[in-house]
Formats: C-alpha cells, sequence, structure tokens
C-alpha cells in the first residue's frame, strides 16, 4: 500500500471514530452502543477514557452487555479492576456491576 492509501484509511477510521464518539455521546442506551465502545476500545486511545468511564457510570444498573464493552475498553487502556483477578467475564453481571462500582469510586 502506497503512502496515499495510508492516509486515506486514518481519514476514514478518524471519521468512523468519530461517529461513534457521536453516538454514545448522543445516547448512551442506543441499541449500537456496546459495538461501539468495542470498536472505539480497539483503537487503545486514552483520549477516549472519560467516555468509556461515562458509559461505565450509565450503564452501572442498566444494559449489562454495554458495560462489560465499557470495562474491557477501560482495561484497553491499561486501567485495572483489582476485582477481575485478572480475568473478565460478559456473563458474571453482578461481578462486572461490582468492579465497575468500586472503580468509579477509585476514579
Amino acid at each position: 500500500m502506497d503512502i496515499v492509501g495510508t492516509a486515506l484509511l486514518f481519514e476514514e477510521a478518524m471519521r468512523l471514530r468519530q461517529e461513534l464518539v457521536r453516538l454514545l455521546e448522543s445516547d448512551f442506551d442506543h441499541p449500537e452502543a456496546g459495538p461501539a465502545l468495542w470498536a472505539l476500545g480497539k483503537l487503545y486511545d486514552p483520549a477516549l477514557r472519560p467516555l468509556f468511564e461515562r458509559a461505565l457510570h450509565h450503564h452501572l444498573e442498566r444494559n449489562a452487555n454495554v458495560l462489560y464493552q465499557a470495562i474491557i475498553a477501560l482495561n484497553n487502556l491499561g486501567v485495572e479492576f483489582p476485582e477481575a483477578h485478572g480475568a473478565f467475564a460478559f456473563n458474571d453481571v453482578e461481578r462486572n456491576r461490582a468492579m465497575a462500582k468500586a472503580h468509579l469510586a477509585r476514579s
């Protein structure tokens, strides 16, 4: 791939990032909030941490799957969740909620 092609891919990725951020900022309850957090978490962008933490707070007692994606996105940034003991499970809803609450209390 040439430099021009690489630049275009980067620009496209940044547009997609912007759209996903806009989607979450406008509606954390959007049906695609979980996949949006998953995708944004794969960017490993520390600038997104406040967004991930707002999603975490918003979904504490709401959508457990979106909450899990917010935890994983934060973990991708190096945020530690000592309560996880090195393992995360999407279906361990109560433990995920407890981890999220503990993280928010520490922040």
